[in-house]
């Protein structure tokens, strides 16, 4: 999944390059400044010293370019995206976040811990984090690139990795999709070129040999909201 996601992000950026369409002039030159709003908690599951905890550590970039309509716009698009929310500002967003996830955390764990605290070796399976780290870029002319790293642990044998990429024109604010960026009809040509790639990077010469090593049994391949515009 990892790779497969990677994968058609780099790929749709290669797209991108051929079938564009012009929803910005090349000569814009208007950059946007970001701030950076910081969120650290750390609870512990019960009152025990030696209790399980969890940390949660959000380090999230909003913009703060002086056009209000603009920076509304970006940040709203940020806080659905992290946070399921809008309108609020950054920190509120984050906090809310944090504090959320927190409860939910005593709420459904302790319960269960309660059962497993006599075996030590169960302990770990309950050292919850939820970390994000964003950055920013300039992307393809008069735009910009919104990366967002994160990686939480919620149980089980490992933990999750995801990155989040959102495109913003800078004269607008707006968050460009797929149909912002690539002509009508280019479905079928961005899969056939995602596919022919996927094929390439695995060494794979068939959709079954995908299949045999565990990629698109459950989709056909396709070009995914989360990409790159380079």
């Amino acid at each position: 999944m990892q790779t497969y996601n990677i994968l058609t992000t780099a790929l749709t950026a290669c797209a991108a390059t051929m079938l564009f369409i012009s929803c910005g002039s090349d000569s814009v030159s208007k950059t946007l400044d970001f701030e950076t709003s910081s969120t650290n908690k750390t609870v512990s599951l019960t009152n025990d010293g030696d209790s399980p905890t969890c940390k949660i550590e959000l380090s999230v970039e909003y913009a703060k370019s002086g056009n209000a309509n603009v920076d509304k716009a970006i940040n709203n698009a940020i806080e659905k995206e992290l946070f399921d929310v809008e309108n609020l500002t950054m920190q509120a967003a984050a906090d809310s976040f944090a504090n959320q996830y927190a409860r939910d955390y005593k709420q459904n764990l302790t319960p269960l811990y309660r059962e497993d605290r006599a075996d030590k070796s169960r302990k770990s399976w309950y050292e919850y984090k939820y970390n994000i780290k964003t950055e920013t870029a300039k992307g393809r002319s008069g735009f910009t690139t919104y990366k967002a790293d994160i990686d939480y642990y919620e149980g089980g044998a490992h933990g999750v990795k995801l990155v989040t990429i959102l495109n913003f024109n800078n004269e607008t604010g707006k968050r460009m999709g797929l149909k912002d960026v690539f002509v009508p009809g280019s479905d079928k040509r961005l899969a056939d070129i995602l596919l022919k790639a996927l094929e390439e990077k695995t060494g794979k010469s068939s959709i079954d040999d995908l299949k045999a090593d565990g990629y698109l049994n459950t989709t056909n391949i396709y070009a995914p909201q989360n990409f790159l515009l380079d």
